[in-house]
């Protein structure tokens, strides 16, 4: 199985054009409330960079990362800042973060890797902060249209930690 990142390296053009201008706006406002001002966003899986802009607009300090190289490229020059290429698993911050926004990026991980990304987003956590997930709701893995997808309902994700 080849690495999510293939994926987007190759069909990265598609996927900003398909991504750029989803409306979030209902997703944002529950996280953000949670946010201290000012604090600091890992935006983890950043995809086209859509969301960051939102949360440097309204004061947050950000970090955004992806594992593709397309994607960095696409998201660095759409927030007009470095981002990161770096993959979940080789997260290493301790207590940094006032919030991490992983939004349909996780989904990308195999479950036989998920506790160690899990205790490395946590790890990079401040106490108290918090943490944004979403995923396609189902029950396994399976590559769908060239990309890998780990899909949880409620139950499978309690059993993920």
């Amino acid at each position: 199985m080849n690495p999510p990142s293939d994926y987007y390296d190759t069909h990265g053009d598609d996927f900003v054009r398909d991504t750029l201008t989803v409306n979030m706006g209902e997703l944002y406002a529950p996280f953000l409330e949670l946010v201290p001002p000012g604090g600091r966003i890992l935006d983890a899986g950043c995809g086209s960079g859509r969301d960051a802009p939102v949360f440097l607009a309204k004061g947050y300090y950000v970090v955004a990362m992806d594992a593709s190289v397309k994607m960095v490229e696409a998201a660095a020059a759409l927030i007009g800042q470095p981002v990161l290429c770096k993959r979940f698993q080789e997260i290493d911050w301790s207590e940094e973060c006032d919030g991490i926004w992983t939004c349909a990026s996780l989904l990308h991980v195999p479950r036989a890797e998920m506790a160690d990304v899990w205790s490395r987003v946590i790890k990079a956590l401040k106490p108290g902060a918090v943490w944004f997930m979403s995923f396609k709701k189902g029950t396994g893995e399976a590559v769908r249209n060239g990309r890998f997808f780990n899909d949880y309902d409620e139950d499978s994700l309690r059993g993920t930690h």
